[in-house]
């Protein structure tokens, strides 16, 4: 990124470095804490920003306390006359207290600064700062509280006020300035040349009062008040108007290259004719600060293109630059998204940037990529040239931090298009307020000439936005009138593509078009026939109507009319107007496929509402919708069960949206593909709105106990024990001592007993009832969870420990146990495998099946002694139990002992009978994995090292995976392993490695521990790093332990099966439930069946969960 400058007075200049000539004044001060140290800080409206000074702060360090330091990089400080220039590093968040009234101050720290503390004009702004030079007082607002402080006023002289920046008119809105002896024009004469200096492009108004008042007065849609309002409001931001581009202040592009190498592409000749006009422009965009002079090595080619006007204009021609740099995919909105915000747009504004990519700075970085040449000097581009890639993107970027937000509701931007709309012209004046004075404060500058003010229409990306809707831009469409006759295909491809960008105005549009389109085929030769004459006459003639499109309003309800015929499907969006008329919002068609013309009706129809959902979604979604169709199968499809995938992939795809289905005749139906204009049809009788198609539903039917407790509710409550005492007491009335008490909380009416909770009397459910009350409501509302069920039940009723009550019968339903995931899985104590020496822990486990190798092997049986970390990697032919005990018994234990117990996961391989048989056989204990929990298997560390190495190696050649099998083995043998510190090899084989360097260099100074210490230092780490790891993990974990004959559920691993139309997704996640049938370890389990003795598993406590015995609607609540 370029360094960023920012402008102070010369006060940051010590007073011996000082110019002579410098205009000398002094700027008021005020006193604060900062950090509740006091101190004074100088007022200066010449400065960008506020600072403080280094040496005071690191004087006073220990006395301001704690405080934020952010780091800052590529920022200057420049004084405003000097041009002494200061890199800055770091910004700092201060408290800071003025009269009491404390804040949050951000300050960048500055050497040299003779002042303590400098208040910028941000800081000023933020304050609303006013300062009256005669009366010597300064009004600051400051969290919403307004302060008056004095100021002495013995030594001022005046203050300059012009330094700040190129938008200073701006700041009179936030800072009043008086001074009856200060002369703004005079002082703005003499100091304009130091703002020069500072900026490399000064934007220099050329649109005066005058002619924003001849303008202005010839708009006759505005009245004289009117008139007079716009041309006070363009008058303070004249500045903003000029013919010169700006350059931006809130953002700089960077261009980012996939390859640095640098180029030379050869320059175009230039004539001769043109040599001056080519050299005047290039002084002008220097002169302007757009190129500057430098001896970049990435040279492009530059185009000259005259105007009509006979100027020059020079183009980079950056295609070489474009295919390196590295793509910005930055965008704006697409034009129907933008164009459906224009509801209730009456008054309409546009506003085009000078030059706009221009007024985007480049990175200096980025500066050398878009060089150029022109009579032997080399050029480079300042800011965004015309013709890059990213260009549109770095203006998007720059708009978005002019404007973020703020104007979202009110503008459309479009590139360098910005549109402002409003609903009134009070409204509207603000909002051109508020983008004037943020273009202004970003430096930016605005044509005058081709900008329009407070219209009813305006161009507007190729169409004329009007204060009803949308029309084309009939500019653009006398060329298609103009059209000639195509003579082959590819003029007729032209044409058509000339006039799709209209084809949401012309009704018909597909249908009448695609006579046209079997000449576009080259299967076809190209014959124009006087049938294609007609065809081309009549599209002509489609563009001569006055169709008007016209605004959404998202809060009525949106018709869409829709049809399909055999060659074509269309639609028509409309709304219906408080007179009843129907306002045209898109007229929506596209020719089938080959594929889809061979579709069945109906299914040509739900394409129709398909295409014509998915092309206005940002319209339509999450508005009320009415679906109006001619076909009566579309209607069926509400209720229809049989449905084909095509169907039912469509219907589900339409499930989004708010909708009802309506059948119209044929005769009415008129607009869609034939797309005429009809009446809606009105319904006789009021149509149950449906949100959604609904295939299939749920029939409600309330439990016939339940049914029967609620009409005898009241003789419940009387018998129920704890409702029976406030029953009698309310029933006897005042007479009763209790009374009074009692109708506190609770009241009778109509023999219906009622309790207060908060403001609401709720029926009161007897204990009989409340567990029918509580399942009936998790039943109907598809097995809602506790809270849901609260919520829907304290509605109407309620009962002692009502939301205990609730979570505690519904933590038993069964289903719920089954196919609910559990948010908090289970963990069991953490403990260590305990191994002291080589061979007694062998863990084994199998990777593949891989390509097939040269050797003709497609798995690695891999092998780790747990104690030395000692790894042998086999490649095998077959994952097969006799391949693994051949390899094993016949191969590795022979060259490095046979282990104690042998731990490998639940694979066939390693569960059959032969392989039990012939550990036992040799006195090998088998010890198993949890099922489907891979981490509890200590092979599975190196199998990733592994998987790693051969990515590495073999990405290009898969087949060439074995012949880096010994490599990888030695890698992981002879690397230090983190737990043991030393390399496996030296632990398992008692030898030292030999290192690369060691032919060429050796130190004799490393001494070698003798084996033994070196197993003993083993043990004693293997111990620490597994006490340390089960520490924290038992402390981040609550433990959970199972007791013999727990009922239990197991997580459940079902597979999809295609044929049988099931998805492992739709499966309950847990089956069950089993019994703890035996306790391997602290977090190991063997379960069983309920009804049989057969041991499953083992299962780490992480797959289960506990499972709770339902409370059935007759349990009462213990």
């Amino acid at each position: 990124m370029c360094d960023r400058e920012f402008l102070l007075q010369e006060d940051m200049i010590e007073p011996d470095q000082a110019t002579p000539n410098t205009y000398n004044f002094k700027c008021p001060e005020i006193n604060l804490l900062v950090n509740n140290l006091p101190t004074t800080a100088l007022i200066d409206t010449g400065a960008n920003i506020t600072c403080i000074s280094e040496k005071w702060v690191l004087e006073n360090k220990q006395k301001l306390g704690h405080f934020e330091e952010l780091p800052l990089t590529g920022v200057h400080i420049k004084t405003a006359v000097s041009e002494k220039s200061k890199r800055v590093s770091k910004i700092l968040l201060l408290n800071v207290s003025v009269n009491g009234i404390e804040t949050i101050l951000q300050l960048i720290m500055v050497p040299n600064l003779v002042h303590h503390i400098i208040l910028g004009m941000d800081t000023i702004r933020i304050w609303k700062m006013e300062l009256n030079f005669n009366k010597y007082t300064i009004n600051l607002n400051i969290n919403d509280n307004n302060i008056l402080l004095k100021f002495d006023g013995s030594n001022y002289e005046g203050i300059l006020c012009y330094l700040m920046n190129n938008d200073n008119d701006d700041d009179y809105d936030d800072m009043s300035i008086y001074d009856e002896n200060l002369n703004e024009e005079n002082l703005f004469n003499k100091y304009n040349t130091y703002c020069t200096k500072h900026f490399s492009v000064t934007p220099t108004p050329n649109v005066n009062s005058d002619t924003i008042k001849d303008t202005i007065n010839m708009n006759q849609r505005l009245d004289s008040e009117q008139k007079e309002q716009l041309i006070n409001l363009l008058t303070r931001y004249q500045h903003t108007f000029s013919d010169t581009p700006g350059l931006c202040n809130s953002y700089q592009h960077k261009l980012q290259v996939k390859d640095p190498t640098t180029f030379k592409q050869q320059s175009y000749s230039v004539p001769l004719a043109h040599h001056d006009a080519v050299m005047e422009e290039i002084n002008r965009m220097e002169a302007l600060g757009i190129i500057e002079r430098n001896n970049s090595t990435f040279i492009n080619p530059i185009i000259p293109v005259v105007k009509k006007s006979g100027e020059i204009r020079l183009c980079l021609d950056a295609r070489k630059l474009n295919q390196i740099l590295v793509p910005d995919y930055e965008c704006n909105r697409s034009v129907n998204e933008l164009l459906g915000k224009a509801c209730n747009a009456k008054w309409l504004t546009s506003i085009d940037l000078t030059a706009s990519y221009w007024q985007i700075p480049l990175s200096a970085e980025s500066r050398q990529y878009t060089g150029f040449q022109f009579r032997g000097k080399t050029y480079q581009y300042k800011v965004v040239p015309f013709g890059i890639s990213t260009s549109q993107a770095a203006l998007v970027h720059a708009l978005d931090k002019v404007f973020a937000d703020e104007v979202e509701d009110f503008t459309l931007i479009y590139v360098d298009d910005i549109c402002v709309i409003s609903s009134n012209f009070p409204d509207h004046l603000l909002h051109l307020e508020i983008i004037l004075q943020k273009l202004a404060k970003a430096n930016m500058t605005v044509k005058f000439s081709k900008s329009t003010f407070c219209q009813s229409s305006i161009p507007f990306l190729g169409y004329t936005l009007t204060e009803t809707g949308l029309q084309m831009d009939h500019s653009k469409v006398q060329p298609i009138l103009d059209f000639p006759t195509p003579t082959n295909r590819k003029q007729l491809k032209s044409f058509l593509g000339c006039i799709n960008y209209y084809n949401k105005f012309i009704d018909r549009y597909s249908e009448t078009i695609q006579p046209l389109f079997r000449l576009t085929s080259r299967k076809n030769k190209f014959t124009w026939t006087k049938e294609d004459d007609d065809t081309f006459a009549k599209i002509k003639s489609l563009f001569l109507q006055t169709n008007v499109l016209h605004h959404p309003d998202i809060t009525k309800t949106f018709f869409l009319q829709t049809d399909a015929s055999d060659y074509a499907i269309g639609g028509h969006l409309y709304q219906l107007k408080d007179d009843g008329n129907k306002a045209a919002i898109v007229f929506l068609s596209r020719v089938l496929q080959p594929a889809e013309q061979r579709f069945t009706t109906t299914e040509k129809e739900l394409l129709a509402i398909v295409y014509c959902l998915q092309k206005t979604r940002y319209l339509i979604l999450g508005t009320k919708l009415k679906i109006l169709t001619d076909n009566h199968a579309i209607t069926f499809l509400k209720t229809c069960r049989l449905l084909n995938n095509r169907l039912t992939r469509w219907i589900l795809a339409i499930q989004e949206y708010n909708f009802e289905i309506e059948h119209c005749k044929g005769a009415d139906n008129q607009t869609a593909d034939t797309l005429s204009r009809i009446t809606h049809p009105q319904p006789s009788h009021p149509q149950q709105h449906q949100q959604d198609l609904i295939i299939s539903y749920i029939k409600k039917v309330i439990n016939p106990q339940l049914r029967r407790n609620f009409l005898e509710l009241p003789k419940l409550q009387a018998e129920d024990p704890l409702l029976r005492i406030p029953y009698a007491v309310l029933e006897l009335g005042p007479e009763s001592p209790l009374h009074d008490k009692i109708s506190q909380t609770y009241m009778l009416d109509g023999r219906m007993l009622y309790q207060k909770h908060r403001d609401n009397w709720l029926i009161v459910v007897p204990e009989t009832t409340i567990n029918l009350l509580i399942w009936e409501c998790h039943h109907q509302y598809l097995h809602c969870g506790a809270k849901k069920c609260l919520n829907i039940l304290q509605e109407c009723f309620i009962f002692r420990n009502m939301g205990r009550r609730i979570r505690t019968t519904l933590a038993t339903c069964d289903s719920c146990q089954r196919c609910k995931i559990s948010q908090h899985p289970y963990h069991g104590l953490a403990k260590g495998i305990s191994c002291t020496a080589k061979n007694d822990h062998l863990a084994v486990d199998l990777i593949g099946p891989l390509p097939t190798s040269v050797s003709n092997t497609k798995f690695i049986l891999i092998t780790i002694d747990i104690f030395t970390k000692f790894v042998k990697l086999y490649p095998i032919r077959s994952a097969n139990t006799r391949t693994i005990i051949n390899k094993l018994f016949g191969t590795h234990f022979i060259h490095f002992g046979q282990p104690k117990k042998i731990q490998s996961d639940n694979g066939s391989q390693f569960k059959s009978r032969t392989w039990i048989r012939k550990l036992e056989d040799n006195g090998i204990i088998p010890v198993y994995s949890p099922v489907y929990y891979p981490c509890y298997n200590l092979a599975e560390r190196p199998i990733k090292e592994v998987k790693r190495c051969l990515r590495t190696y073999c990405a290009q050649q898969h087949r060439n995976w074995a012949r880096y099998i010994p490599d990888i083995n030695n890698f992981l043998n002879e690397v230090h392993h983190e737990t043991t510190g030393f390399t496996p090899n030296e632990l398992h084989l008692g030898q030292k490695d030999t290192r690369f360097w060691e032919r060429y260099v050796t130190n004799p100074f490393i001494a070698d521990l003798p084996l033994e210490r070196k197993i003993y230092l083993t043990s004693q780490r293997i111990r620490e790093k597994q006490k340390k790891r089960a520490d924290k993990l038992n402390r981040q974990h609550k433990l959970t332990t199972f007791k013999l004959n727990d009922l239990v559920l197991v997580k459940s691993h079902p597979l999809s099966h295609a044929i049988l139309g099931e998805t492992s997704k739709l499966f309950e996640v847990y089956e069950g439930p089993f019994k703890i049938h035996r306790i391997l370890g602290t977090s190991t389990y063997i379960v069983s069946p309920l009804d049989r003795q057969q041991e499953l598993g083992p299962y780490h406590i992480s797959t289960l969960k506990h499972y709770l015995t339902p409370i059935t609607e007759e349990n009462s609540f213990t």
